[in-house]
């Protein structure tokens, strides 16, 4: 078994030609940028966010979320309905060629549960991201306290 903290998801990473960074670019042409996951305050979900550009020339939808750091990854939305902020589950954010779509707080994000060790602000954070025209990014997310802008 492979330690959490081992810097075997970086090395492999880079040897894929994959980000080793916050932001990175897929071979059909999703730029991936500004990613972060945020505290969990010692709880053991925290939810992460980057900004998604695709210079390709078709659609494509990120559909999976993965760290090695957590034992499940998942895409949601948050909406207000009647008074109320909602958190449901999306199968995917589809990504039209030439548009900015934004993972950030009170919208769309990533939900890392199960996290193990749990990380605080300064730590990092490996996250893959799948698409479904079947490329991944590999990227190192630093994680933010949420009073940090």
């Amino acid at each position: 078994m492979i330690p959490r903290r081992s810097g075997l998801p970086a090395l492999l990473a880079c040897l894929c030609g994959f980000s080793c960074g916050g932001s990175g670019t897929s071979p059909d042409g999703v730029t991936a940028r500004d990613a972060f996951v945020l505290d969990p305050l010692g709880a053991e979900r925290a939810a992460f966010y980057v900004t998604l550009e695709n210079h390709g020339p078709a659609t494509d939808s990120l559909v999976a979320v993965r760290s090695p750091s957590a034992e499940h990854g998942s895409l949601h939305e948050m909406t207000i309905d009647t008074g109320m902020m909602r958190m449901r589950p999306v199968p995917g954010v589809e990504i039209a060629p030439g548009a900015v779509v934004r993972l950030e707080p009170g919208g769309l994000h990533g939900m890392l549960e199960g996290l193990s060790p749990t990380p605080g602000a300064g730590d990092t954070v490996w996250v893959t991201l799948r698409f479904a025209r079947g490329d991944s990014l590999v990227l190192r997310a630093p994680v933010r306290h949420p009073a940090d802008p």
